[in-house]
């Protein structure tokens, strides 16, 4: 076998990271709010969503973190599924695509993007908008194959 990797063990890999990033990215989320001396989710409860109340309306105020806490735990679900190489996790990583890309939940990007801002004193809208877009993209077409390329193996072993 040697060094060769055939495709589909390379998507598996390439699965594996996507969960791996999933997870990291809320756990970086913790980290940060901890080392701000802040309730990771709390806070943010308290400083973006009760105090704008008034001008958003209370079930909104009320509503809207629930649905972004719901959002990063489905990173948890969604990266220990992909990291076990289960389809169910492709499921739940493409409902969040469009989480990701409005920023709702870290883009799969975050961890490239986030010292870039660090890096470049302005990275632009465009630059970072395209790049989410761009890995987004990559991201689903790599699962939608790696699904494809496992239901062919799963025929062919029941075919043999």
């Amino acid at each position: 076998r040697g060094l060769t990797m055939n495709k589909k063990e390379y998507l598996e890999k390439l699965i594996r990271l996507w969960g791996v990033l999933d997870g990291l990215a809320v756990l970086w989320y913790v980290g940060w709010s901890i080392s701000k001396n802040q309730m990771p989710f709390v806070y943010d409860i308290k400083t973006q969503f009760l105090d704008a109340a008034p001008q958003i309306g209370m079930g909104t105020a009320i509503g809207l973190p629930v649905f972004v806490f719901t959002a990063y735990m489905s990173l948890l679900v969604s990266g220990h599924l992909l990291f076990r190489l289960k389809k169910s996790g492709v499921i739940i990583a493409m409902i969040q695509s469009p989480l990701r890309a409005i920023t709702v939940i870290p883009p799969s990007i975050f961890f490239l993007l986030w010292p870039l801002g660090y890096v470049l004193e302005n990275p632009g809208f465009a630059i970072g908008f395209s790049l989410i877009v761009l890995v987004e993209l990559i991201k689903i077409g790599s699962m939608i194959l790696w699904w494809i390329l496992s239901k062919r193996d799963e025929r062919a072993r029941v075919g043999s």
